[in-house]
């Protein structure tokens, strides 16, 4: 399929062979939703951790705090408790990877009493990256959706969403399989597209979450949900010409191990399950300062096409340690992702089935390491971060929290449990064979540090600048909501 006729954007000038593709819907680079009345929503009316959305690009995260932009009240107890807010917001922020972000996120809520944090909720969300590739400005990534969250049904104890979208990304990486996919900047020094691919996935999707036991605490709560979902997205793949996926899809026709691991880079249809338990005892869902937050869940796709049956694994936990009591947080989270089957070629380069992230590499996961510069079925990722809240200060009747972060993030991947080799096809025509993983030294890493400025409750800017000594890499993102 011709990636430059599907939907609108592309490269505004630039190298005019097809591309193909693939990011993850509703995804990592989230946007700076800017609104007068964001600071003005208690932390109990915040969405919290979205219910188990599709996976693929995903648009700027927002909370319920964007709703109340057009609709906010000196005193809150003067609203009519079963009102409708809406709210149309621009959507901003920055990523080294995918470049600037613009869009627009517009929301409906309407709100009963006796049901927290709302009724219901509609959001739709216009979003895509611009990006100055030298010769042009391109628009690597396009992500647009529609949101319905139901949440408060049967006693409080079932939340409901329902989302379809449309993504793409022009530029999604692919540097080879395992740990030991080549450094490939000299090849693109000569074009810049020898590590991408471009995919457009529209994609249409419904989750519940089910709460299993809760119990009061004096702050925050304690609670074990189940959530449950179920994706179906169609991908149109457009492969760049001499790019490294053309090349190993090539040798794969003569090399039954890259044949075996290499999968779904054609078009497809896929349809992908999830459920999972979520443990939850954090003191507040935003800017947490204590207590934990940790997934089990398992994702399966039954094969609908190109025979892509597989089923992931993730165990994710994260924990928030006190070392001064409002002042200094240690913030860890360690992750682990077990793929089995014939999960097609992105799929290799995410994580988890509640939230997923693209890991590791990129402003969420491994922060310096490029955006997926790294796949395989086997992931392990381990994340610090040290978080200061340094200065609260006022803006007329806002509330602002001035801080600072620094972090260390590592993690890699194996291609496989089994290992192996293959044979690797060079762009001169050559052919050359390698190991897909080494040991456990093939850990990147990604260090450095950043501001936040906390407005309200719940919303978090996040500017953070990050150095990857392994790969000698940088990243710069400026995004809202920590990184976990």
């Amino acid at each position: 399929m011709p990636g430059r006729q599907m939907g609108f954007g592309g490269r505004v000038h630039g190298r005019g062979s097809g591309v193909t593709g693939g990011s993850e819907a509703w995804w990592a680079p989230t946007a700076l939703a800017l609104g007068a009345a964001l600071a003005s929503v208690p932390a109990a009316a915040a969405d919290g951790p979205s219910a188990a959305r599709p996976s693929g690009p995903a648009p700027p995260r927002t909370t319920t705090a964007t709703t109340a932009a057009f609709a906010t009240a000196t005193d809150r107890g003067a609203l009519d408790p079963n009102r409708i807010e809406y709210g149309l917001l621009p959507a901003l922020n920055y990523n080294s990877d995918l470049g600037v972000g613009v869009g627009a996120v517009g929301t409906l809520v309407a709100f009963e009493p006796g049901l927290e944090p709302y009724r219901w909720r509609a959001q739709a969300t216009i979003f895509l990256t611009l990006r100055d590739q030298g010769d042009g400005i391109e628009v690597p990534v396009q992500s647009h959706s529609v949101i319905f969250d139901r949440p408060g049904l049967m006693n409080q104890s079932l939340r409901l969403r329902f989302a379809v979208g449309f993504n793409r990304q022009i530029n999604t990486g692919y540097y080879g399989l395992g740990s030991n996919a080549p450094d490939e900047s000299a090849a693109e020094e000569r074009d810049p597209t020898f590590t991408q691919y471009d995919r457009v996935f529209p994609e249409a999707g419904a989750s519940a979450r089910i709460r299993l036991w809760s119990e009061p605490v004096p702050v925050g709560k304690r609670r074990l949900e189940l959530f449950v979902g179920a994706t179906f997205r169609y991908t149109w793949f457009d492969v760049f010409e001499d790019s490294r996926l053309a090349l190993d899809r090539a040798q794969a026709r003569r090399d039954p191990r890259l044949a075996e691991l290499l999968r779904g880079v054609e078009d497809h249809a896929l349809l992908v399950l999830r459920t999972g338990l979520l443990f939850d005892t954090r003191d507040r869902e935003f800017d947490p300062q204590a207590g934990a937050f940790h997934e089990l869940s398992a994702r399966v796709s039954p094969g609908v096409d190109a025979s892509l049956a597989f089923a992931g694994f993730a165990l994710i936990a994260r924990w928030y340690l006190p070392l001064i009591r409002d002042r200094l947080v240690l913030a860890t989270r360690t992750a682990g992702d077990l793929i089995v089957g014939d999960a097609p070629v992105y799929e290799l380069a995410r994580l988890g089935a509640f939230e997923p992230i693209d890991a590791p590499g990129g402003a969420q996961s491994l922060r310096a390491v490029p955006l997926r510069r790294f796949h395989g079925k086997v992931k392990l990722l381990q994340s610090l971060e040290l978080r200061a809240r340094l200065a609260p200060f006022r803006l007329g009747s806002q509330r602002f929290m001035f801080g600072a972060a620094t972090f260390v993030d590592a993690g890699r991947v194996w291609a496989d449990v089994d290992g192996g080799a293959i044979d690797v096809l060079q762009p001169d025509g050559s052919v050359t064979r390698r190991r897909l993983d080494d040991g456990l030294s093939d850990f990147e890493l990604g260090v450095g540090g950043g501001l936040r400025l906390r407005w309200g409750e719940t919303f978090i800017i996040r500017l953070d600048v990050a150095y990857a000594p392994t790969l000698e890499t940088f990243g710069f993102y400026i995004d809202v909501g920590d990184s976990f």
